[in-house]
């Protein structure tokens, strides 16, 4: 998918939503034992080097980073640049995340055992420390004194990634309710995005363009469905016990992925 911004979305969501695309895609195929064919169609049965296949999976998903880097940097103000590569960040630390903890399996040397050496976090932002970074970020966002349209769109960035089952350093049982308590702020604050967002718009100069879906994408959406129909199916029950806002707030989500159901 070909993510670009509309009036009346949130375009950091958009990205974030067109990016886990792409990961629930390799998830999927990983689970499924289709991921060689995911990446060589043409050869299905091929035989890929665990580290080569680590390797053509992380330049996958920056490939989807790098695509979206180059539409946002000709249109973005600097304000919209700095958001955008928080929610870059976002990206890398769950995708890294999903692909140790819920790919990886124990006493195995397939491709997930070769993901240290691929990071998508080390490769934007050369750091390995986005368990604990992650928090630092949506900490700061939730308590600034003044924030912005642009700063609640992001909280809904950090939102939808903590509904998608990031943790980071909050891993075990005893860490639900520091969970909770930063979807609860990061709720109140993603609010203010569709409060706001009559008086103010992301990329102006964009409004003509439109969201494309190329041909390889609609194909592989009904093998999808299972992921992305629940990761809209959780984030929209959870808000919507709070306030029927998160509706208009999620529609960028729910709009890029309403094709897989």
């Amino acid at each position: 998918m070909i993510a670009t911004t509309r009036p009346d979305r949130n375009f950091l969501l958009e990205h974030f939503s067109a990016f886990y695309e792409e990961l629930a895609r390799i998830k999927q195929a990983a689970r499924s034992q289709e991921l060689t064919r995911l990446l060589e169609p043409d050869r299905p049965h091929a035989e890929i080097d665990p580290h080569a296949m680590a390797e053509r999976v992380a330049a996958r998903l920056l490939a989807v980073m790098d695509a979206q880097m180059h539409i946002v940097r000709g249109m973005a103000t600097g304000a919209e640049m700095d958001a955008y590569r928080r929610t870059r960040y976002v990206m890398a630390a769950l995708a890294d995340e999903v692909i140790i903890f819920e790919l990886s399996r124990p006493d195995s040397n397939d491709w997930t055992a070769h993901w240290v050496e691929h990071l998508i976090e080390h490769s934007i932002a050369r750091s390995r420390v986005a368990g604990r970074q992650f928090f630092v970020l949506a900490k700061a966002l939730v308590e600034c004194r003044a924030p912005s349209v642009l700063e609640a769109n992001l909280a809904a960035v950090f939102l939808l990634a903590l509904q998608l089952g990031f943790k980071g350093m909050y891993r075990g049982p005893e860490s639900n309710s520091i969970l909770r308590a930063y979807r609860s702020r990061l709720h109140k604050l993603a609010r203010l995005g569709d409060i706001g967002k009559a008086r103010e718009h992301a990329f102006p100069q964009a409004y003509d363009y439109a969201v494309q879906v190329d041909e390889s994408s609609a194909q592989v959406r009904p093998a999808l469905s299972p992921w992305l129909r629940a990761a809209t199916y959780v984030t929209v029950g959870y808000l919507l016990l709070s306030s029927a806002l998160w509706i208009t707030l999620t529609w960028s989500l729910v709009y890029s992925l309403g094709g897989a159901s």
